[in-house]
């Protein structure tokens, strides 16, 4: 009698935000990864707690040999003291490796949560999920409440140039400092990366979302940590991006910071079904709700 043969693989445990969907496919491309661990990652945040518990089990997590997790001062759990809890839990002889999660307002600095993503009667998407804008735009939501024409709003805002409503390069500046200060309690590093990068690779997609760039720049080092070597050269050509959605940069932000990767025209895979330009995404954000 046959039976399933047992997974000798020593357990690899990850604690993370969105962007850890990611890090886990990016680690399973590496063969010598697979071969040697197999992964389970949870994954929270404020906005979506798919654990918002952390109720990781002592006999698992004494079975891990690897807890990949984000430092506390990097995550908004919503749930500080559960986190702090867990991590009082993992075994002194799991190796721990901490990754960061940073933000980067520079490149979208409009950046607020708008509230009507909350409101029970607004629109249905196509695929008849409700309509749901995560990125907000003060700017745009400021021109609403003063009752302007969405085809007014969607021209004034195209013609600003954003720099005069905010120093972009003070932004820039403060975000890394304030950054680099957490980053000295983390294991994984991207701020140099970022900083050295973000003109001419998609570093971020959004404020807080990571852009495949810095995503393996982040699972180079966790595997480099575990003996592994890097990932080859199909994950940096090969793989559309991991994390979602792309929020669209405002034509005078390119210019002001040079970026070579997207041009005023370029598009963006805002979800799974639309890859619209800002004036596109502009239309549909002004009419959501």
């Amino acid at each position: 009698m046959s039976g399933e043969t047992p997974d000798s693989r020593q357990l690899c445990l990850m604690v993370g935000t969105c962007i850890t969907f990611g890090l886990q496919y990016l680690l399973s491309m590496s063969e010598e990864f697979r071969q040697r661990y197999r992964l389970q990652a949870y994954r929270t945040h404020r906005h979506q707690q798919f654990m918002s518990d952390f109720a990781i089990g002592d006999e698992e997590l004494n079975a891990a040999s690897v807890f990949i997790y984000h430092t506390p001062g990097w995550a908004d759990w919503g749930n500080e003291q559960g986190y702090h809890e867990l991590l009082a839990r993992v075994p002194a002889h799991v190796q721990r490796i901490s990754i960061p999660y940073p933000i980067f307002p520079p490149l979208w600095p409009f950046h607020v949560y708008d509230p009507r993503n909350d409101a029970p009667d607004r629109a249905l998407f196509p695929h008849g999920a409700p309509a749901h804008y995560p990125y907000g735009d003060g700017v745009v939501l400021r021109m609403m409440r003063q009752g302007l024409p969405k085809e007014e709003i969607i021209r004034r805002y195209l013609d600003m140039d954003v720099s005069d409503e905010i120093g972009l390069d003070a932004l820039l500046e403060k975000s890394i400092e304030i950054q680099a200060v957490k980053e000295e309690n983390t294991d994984v590093k991207v701020l140099d990366f970022v900083a050295s990068e973000f003109r001419r690779q998609p570093a971020f997609l959004t404020m807080n979302h990571v852009g495949n760039p810095t995503l393996i720049h982040m699972a180079d080092q966790i595997l480099g940590r575990l003996g592994c070597a890097p990932l080859g050269p199909f994950a940096h050509r090969g793989l559309f991006h991991l994390v979602s959605p792309q929020m669209p940069i405002h034509p005078s932000v390119i210019r002001h910071f040079g970026l070579t990767y997207v041009t005023p025209e370029s598009r963006y895979a805002f979800d799974t079904f639309r890859n619209l330009t800002l004036e596109e995404y502009l239309s549909f954000y002004i009419d959501f709700a």
